[in-house]
């Protein structure tokens, strides 16, 4: 943990960037307290935590561990997800491989951990849920909620 203004920054691992280039360290899946995620990259490495996620698959049948290393990158599989995290969450996963690609993981998950904080509790925040799951405050990264913020 870092402290950056007088809170406690919890820093995120850069093994938390998974292929298709979303942060898991952001995921509702590895945030849950019951039976949580380990995160696509450990996948890879070692559990399998998604057997049947068809971009896992295709980096390390490849030998990549990030789709960005690859010569048809973004592929059809990265462009569609894109699409729907995007529309969904206001995401892109292409920028986000782009952004570590260009800076390196740890920048990457660094910026991360500062932006996906909770500004009232300092917990994690997820990019798919709406409220912060600690102190149900609004999270301010969801879509929906800078749409009502916009709004008034």
């Amino acid at each position: 943990m870092n402290s950056t203004n007088g809170k406690t920054m919890k820093m995120m691992s850069s093994q938390l960037f998974a292929p298709c280039g979303i942060n898991c360290g952001v995921c509702a899946n590895y945030l849950r307290k019951r039976k949580p995620c380990v995160g696509c990259l450990l996948g890879i490495i070692g559990k399998e935590p998604h057997p049947k996620c068809k971009i896992r698959l295709c980096a390390r049948e490849h030998g990549f561990t990030n789709c960005f290393e690859c010569k048809t990158f973004p592929c059809e599989r990265i462009k569609h997800i894109d699409l729907r995290y995007q529309k969904s969450y206001g995401i892109s996963l292409i920028l986000n491989s782009l952004a570590v690609k260009e800076n390196g993981i740890a920048t990457f998950m660094e910026r991360e951990a500062r932006k996906w904080e909770c500004p009232s509790c300092h917990e994690r925040l997820s990019i798919h849920l709406p409220i912060c799951s600690n102190c149900q405050q609004p999270n301010p990264f969801f879509p929906l909620s800078r749409k009502r913020e916009q709004s008034n």
